[in-house]
């Protein structure tokens, strides 16, 4: 860092340190951008009749970001005729996109993989990209985890033991382990629970049977000795072994308590174990696991809006989930715009902009 640069940094974030970022405003970094060829073989004919007059509105979801520098991109083909949605199977799947934009390479396409794309159930990638975690609708009205083997496109249903509803896993950073949230007692259940398993389905518990939890999937600490989780609008984080907790975040300025301005979701540690990121409205924030040094990293200034039969909708709204580079020095999310829902990456250090996936609309 030159003297000039060390003036700026002092004069701008004396009060959260050097290492605190400002946020992104405008895409001012050249990257080569990869498209997902949208599906344009034989679909069935009801399929085929609603896609002649829907608006195509495909989903890009960053799912991980590799040692290898490629980001794990579950893509979806979404179609949309006003507040009328379908999503198709046939071009849904999992793709690998270099991290420095370039084409993309399918991981695996169509069935059985297109069931994990429901947003709402959540599906979650291992470390080396072998495998994958997702939640699906079971009868009579319920949900489970199932895992999906992507070097062979073998799938099973993980026997968890949990009774009602396990949702939005996340795996821990040596695959060893996943953590959902859910009921699992019965439908009787007050509140939902995070939960630990094993990455082959056994060894269910509950990890903080006394907290009423929200509806974020939990985030993993780099070693996976604690998890974030959230309890309205406040961040919790817990040891793995279910022993202690701590209140990562507290209330006004009081030692004990202080909440976040408003938390939404998206929670995700960064690799160096330095800060967690999480969404909050137009925005993405970081902050330290101690509570400290909370500070904007982005916000979206578009000015444009849309509308899917209600409206209007603001255009470059965050989407989620956030995933960290190996470094920890910059973040991928997504954002929803008209023509699309397409990853943007965001280098920390210099709050520089750049979109990674465009929608295939040619």
């Amino acid at each position: 860092m030159n003297l000039r640069d060390l003036l700026l940094c002092l004069s701008a974030v004396s009060a959260l340190g050097c290492r605190a970022r400002v946020p992104a405003r405008t895409p001012d970094v050249p990257r080569r951008t990869s498209t997902i060829p949208r599906f344009r073989g034989e679909l069935d004919s009801t399929e085929a009749r609603f896609t002649k007059t829907a608006h195509y509105d495909p989903v890009d979801i960053a799912l991980a970001w590799t040692r290898a520098d490629t980001i794990i991109v579950a893509h979806s083909e979404h179609y949309n005729l006003a507040d009328v949605f379908g999503g198709f199977c046939p071009g849904s799947g999992i793709f690998a996109v270099p991290a420095g934009g370039g084409p993309a390479s399918p991981l695996v396409v169509g069935k059985p993989v297109c069931e994990a794309f429901p947003r709402q159930y959540g599906v979650a990638v291992d470390p080396s990209a072998s495998w994958l975690v997702y939640s699906v609708w079971t009868p009579p009205n319920n949900s489970a985890l199932v895992r999906l083997d992507l070097r062979t496109n073998v799938r099973h249903m993980l026997s968890t033991g949990c009774r009602v509803y396990l949702e939005k896993p996340s795996i821990s950073s040596d695959g060893r382990f996943i953590a959902a949230i859910g009921l699992c007692r019965s439908h009787e259940q007050p509140d939902w629970a995070a939960y630990i398993l094993r990455s082959d389905g056994s060894e269910l518990r509950d990890l903080a049977p006394d907290v009423p939890i929200g509806q974020s999937a939990p985030a993993w600490s780099p070693d996976g000795t604690r998890l974030i989780i959230t309890d309205s609008t406040q961040l919790l984080i817990v040891d793995t072994a279910g022993t202690k907790r701590q209140i990562a975040l507290m209330v006004d300025s009081t030692v004990t308590q202080r909440r976040l301005p408003k938390y939404d979701s998206f929670l995700a540690w960064s690799p160096d174990g330095q800060w967690l990121a999480y969404g909050s409205g137009p925005t993405i924030q970081l902050v330290r696991p101690t509570g400290n040094e909370p500070h904007e990293v982005f916000r979206n200034r578009e000015q444009g809006t849309y509308s899917r039969g209600w409206g209007p909708l603001p255009e470059g709204m965050v989407a989620g989930p956030i995933v960290w580079s190996p470094d920890s020095k910059s973040i991928a999310f997504s954002r929803v715009f008209d023509k699309g829902t397409s990853i943007w990456c965001l280098d920390l250090d210099h709050a520089k902009l750049s979109q990674l996936t465009v929608p295939d609309h040619d």
